[in-house]
């Protein structure tokens, strides 16, 4: 028999690890099967400027040049690799940023090891699962931001840090890792400040400086490569011949700072504070406190220097956060003097700090201060009225994905913005001081609820603003992928965005702004406009978007194909591919706008029910002065006394047209002697009528 010494056994520690990545594992599934239901990118610049770079990183050649940093395109690039199908690409997207997550929460839990080293390990992986179900990974993972590239790096960063003690080629790790932070996002740039701090500090304490003076060299070179080299090169791959790049955000002068620039920084940097604070429910606070504590009192060296970077890095990314939106113009929407998604970046660490650590709660004050501080700032400074933290209707004009973690947002709609920051803070101060369990209960439920409110979110902007029509693919079965796409280089801003979608979605077409002369001689797909005075001899509209307006252009003899169940798109032969000035009403959009007083839906056709009534109102849209010509789309058995009007408003009504109707006639023509605010086209139907409406169209005959 063995004695019971040479039985094999496995290391505590090392158990605990393998639970780690095993958790990391399950939440990396978790994250991607919940990103799966948004199948496509919202916003229209951010999200559609990362896929972009990462597109031309793979090779295509995309008129898409931006002011979003290629570090996160880098790591999504595969995606590209692997198919040339939007509807492929975007699922590997989000499975990278779901490994992302998972990884960065396997460094996690190595990072929480060595900063409490006397917690249980049970209380390490309770600490990890809180940081896992945070929306920070929960919701990032399914849009196309830098978030999950950010985490990651910064993470591994303060890993290497800690490791460097032991190994001095960790320091030159880190080195590398924080470099590439700022090819990741330029507030990057304030975690090489606050990493050159901690380098500094790892020199002094072990007297050497070769490997901290290389660290601190690659972290300059990385900065000075890309924008020097790297970025110039991708820019100018990206931009056609003689246009100049469409850039997001102007570049920073330092002549804009003024002493109000600095105020107003300081302001926004404390109401960036009040977003950790309440969205973390003032665990990070604990974590910062604590962290603060032991860059002076932590028995080894390499946990000071980490603790430094990691209270320096969040103040970092605070600041340059703070500083861009006061020093550029037209920032006063709430959710830029809050602005979560930078500072989520750095934030884990410290609430993991925060969960494992005790002694701290005399800190607890601060959750409440720090929002009351920046909620009182903002009324007394002159300038920063048209915030409305007092306005009734709390989230009007607010982009909730700013604020990842702000669980305030599912209080109710009336609250104010100003109480919802001060409630948050003072349930934020009463949770740390709550009994562990407890603590942890109110956090998840804060949690939980985010989360839901924040995928709801995420569901509304895909639907009601980047829901794809079928132009894409339109062009996809008319045309060759590469073939040339010319862009009108004059589109109106709204549909400038809305192109951006497509350029995602035809990412392996040559896509590039040119003139409609250039296009008629030398490009042999399609042209993207708004305007109908580019369609000339020779040209037709091969499709239209009912939404936004634009414009598909071919040569006339080109063979156009189309899916058989057209969505967003006029169908073949429609009015509006003719007629400049025209709009069309089915009977999906009928139900969904619940534009219907008594009719009954029945299978793609509105229906009379026997009572009196308008069976089909509205849009309540502005129209130009012109004639116009009403087309119905229905079968009418018996009219009655039923008839269709055109009226202006919707309290005070002005009758434009009036038309009674029989079972012959389906065309009505009108003429606005005027532009109107709120046409109506109505079609009443008294109690004896038997009809069913299958749409309208309304079209100009000018």
């Amino acid at each position: 028999m063995r004695s019971q010494e040479a039985i094999p056994s496995i290391n505590s520690a090392a158990l605990s690890r393998l639970l780690a990545v095993f958790a990391a594992l399950l939440f990396s599934v978790a994250y991607f099967a919940i990103s799966l239901r948004f199948k496509g990118p919202g916003y229209l610049a951010d999200e559609v400027g990362y896929l972009l770079n990462a597109a031309a990183l793979t090779g295509d050649r995309i008129d898409g040049a931006s002011s979003y940093h290629f570090g996160y395109s880098l790591l999504i690039a595969p995606a590209f690799l692997v198919s040339d199908n939007p509807k492929i690409i975007w699922p590997v997207v989000q499975a990278l940023n779901a490994a992302m997550f998972g990884a960065s929460l396997v460094a996690l839990y190595a990072v929480g090891e060595r900063l409490a080293p006397e917690a249980s390990t049970i209380r390490r992986l309770g600490a990890l699962i809180v940081c896992a179900l945070s929306p920070i990974p929960l919701v990032m993972a399914g849009y196309a931001f830098a978030t999950p590239a950010f985490v990651l790096v910064y993470i591994l960063s303060v890993l290497a840090l800690l490791e460097a003690a032991e190994n001095k080629g960790a320091l030159l790790a880190h080195g590398v890792l924080v470099g590439f932070l700022f090819w990741v996002h330029p507030v990057g740039a304030g975690v090489i400040v606050a990493s050159l701090a901690a380098i500094v500090l790892v020199a002094i304490r072990s007297r050497t400086w070769v490997v901290p003076f290389c660290a601190a060299a690659i972290e300059i070179t990385a900065v000075a490569l890309y924008r020097l080299v790297l970025s110039p090169a991708l820019v100018q791959w990206m931009t056609p011949a003689g246009f100049q790049p469409q850039l997001h955000y102007e570049s920073f002068d330092l002549a804009n700072v003024t002493p109000y620039v600095v105020w107003e920084a300081v302001i926004r940097g404390i109401g960036q504070l009040s977003y950790v604070a309440i969205g973390t429910l003032g665990f990070a606070v604990l974590g910062f406190a604590a962290s603060l504590y032991a860059v002076f009192k932590a028995p080894r060296p390499a946990n000071r220097a980490a603790c430094a970077y990691m209270t320096l890095s969040l103040l970092g990314v605070v600041g340059i956060g703070a500083l861009m939106f006061a020093a550029t113009p037209a920032t006063t929407r709430p959710d830029h003097w809050m602005y979560g998604r930078y500072a989520d970046g750095a934030v884990l660490p410290l609430l993991m700090l925060g969960l494992l650590t005790t002694g701290y709660r005399r800190w607890a004050p601060l959750c409440i201060l720090i929002p009351a501080a920046f909620v009182a700032l903002v009324y007394i400074t002159p300038g920063t009225s048209d915030l409305a933290l007092s306005r009734s209707g709390l989230w009007p004009g607010l982009n909730l994905v700013n604020l990842v973690s702000f669980w305030p947002a599912t209080l109710p709609d009336g609250t104010t913005l100003a109480a919802a920051i001060l409630l948050g803070g003072v349930i934020a101060a009463l949770a740390v001081m709550l009994p562990r369990w407890a603590a942890t209960a109110v956090i998840l439920s804060a949690f939980g609820l985010c989360a839901y409110t924040q995928l709801a979110w995420h569901h509304r902007v895909l639907t009601i603003v980047s829901k794809p029509s079928d132009l894409p693919e339109v062009v996809r079965r008319s045309w060759p992928s590469g073939s040339c796409i010319g862009l009108d280089p004059d589109l109106p801003e709204n549909e400038a965005w809305r192109v951006n979608l497509y350029k995602f979605h035809l990412h392996d077409y040559d896509i590039r702004r040119m003139t409609l002369d250039d296009w008629q001689a030398r490009c042999n797909g399609p042209f993207i406009s708004s305007d109908f005075t580019d369609v000339r001899a020779g040209t037709k509209v091969a499709t239209r978007e009912t939404n936004s307006g634009l414009l598909l252009l071919s040569v006339f003899d080109r063979p156009i194909t189309a899916p058989a169940d057209i969505e967003g798109l006029y169908p073949p032969g429609s009015a509006c591919l003719t007629s400049a000035k025209c709009f069309v009403r089915d009977v999906d959009e009928i139900v969904r706008r619940q534009h219907t007083q008594v009719g009954r839906f029945d299978g793609g056709v509105i229906r009379t029910t026997g009572t009196p009534g308008y069976l089909v109102f509205g849009p309540g849209l502005p129209f130009e002065a012109g004639r116009y010509t009403i087309s119905l789309d229905a079968d009418i058995a018996a009219a009655g006394k039923s008839y269709i009007d055109v009226i202006d408003g919707t309290t005070e009504i002005k009758t434009i047209a009036h038309f009674d109707l029989d079972g012959s006639a389906t065309t009505f023509e009108f003429d606005l002697s005027e532009p109107v605010k709120s046409l109506q086209v109505r079609i009443f139907v008294d109690g004896g009528a038997t009809m069913g409406v299958r749409g309208y169209t309304l079209s100009s005959n000018d």
